[in-house]
């Protein structure tokens, strides 16, 4: 604010309004670049915090080990989609993946290498949903929930067989050489399409269910939930 007021009273009121700063006429040339400067400095400042909280936003939501979302962003975001669902009348699914005899390979090969494995998983497994709506969570151990917002019962089961697929077709490489990882999934989806009264608890017990169905079955599969 460039001002000819010299009344504190004017000068309080112009900062209230909004403005950051004041100059009072006939403006000083050298006063201008220092306040030029310090506000610079203030929006460096800003920035530099903005852009710090967002990265320590994306570290408390994400799984450090294999990059994908973590259990608390399932558990805050999943009743946010469902809520969306039921809003506006869509369809909404999710796929629940287990690494099958995961615990052999930790047992055999070291915990270091079922790492290793659960980040390939993973990598193939977002590599084969929409970037641009779909998310993944790792929901628990070697336990993946895949989100599918705008995704009808079939088009979810497609996806977790392409998962699926690509999981088992190609030996994962590790530190200790390829091994053949498979998984088994369970897919749910919203009742009808909409939210209806289901919880996110509700419907991840429902894909459980399935997915449990897949393992006794033979694992390597895809179940759909009833």
């Amino acid at each position: 604010m460039l001002t000819g007021h010299t009344d504190v009273a004017d000068l309080v009121a112009g900062l209230e309004a909004g403005a950051d700063d004041y100059i009072r006429k006939p403006a000083n040339e050298a006063e201008l670049l220092a306040r030029v400067k310090s506000g610079c400095r203030i929006v460096e400042l800003e920035r530099s915090l903005s852009a710090a909280n967002a990265r320590i936003r994306q570290l408390s939501i994400t799984d450090v080990l294999v990059g994908t979302y973590n259990r608390g962003y399932l558990d805050e975001e999943l009743p946010r989609e469902i809520e969306r669902a039921r809003r506006y009348g869509r369809p909404l699914a999710l796929v629940l993946a287990d690494l099958d005899e995961f615990k052999r390979i930790n047992d055999v090969h070291g915990h270091g290498v079922g790492d290793e494995v659960l980040k390939c998983f993973a990598r193939r497994a977002l590599g084969s949903i929409r970037q641009s709506s779909d998310w993944m969570a790792r929901y628990g151990g070697e336990e993946f929930v895949i989100v599918l917002p705008e995704t009808s019962l079939a088009d979810a089961v497609a996806v977790a067989e392409k998962v699926r697929s690509g999981c088992a077709a190609e030996p994962m490489a590790t530190s200790t050489g390829e091994h053949v990882v498979t998984a088994s999934f369970g897919v749910a989806a919203l009742s009808d399409g909409v939210g209806g009264a289901e919880t996110a608890e509700v419907l991840l017990r429902r894909a459980d269910a399935a997915l449990y169905r897949s393992k006794r079955e033979g694992r390597n599969r895809v179940t759909v939930a009833s």
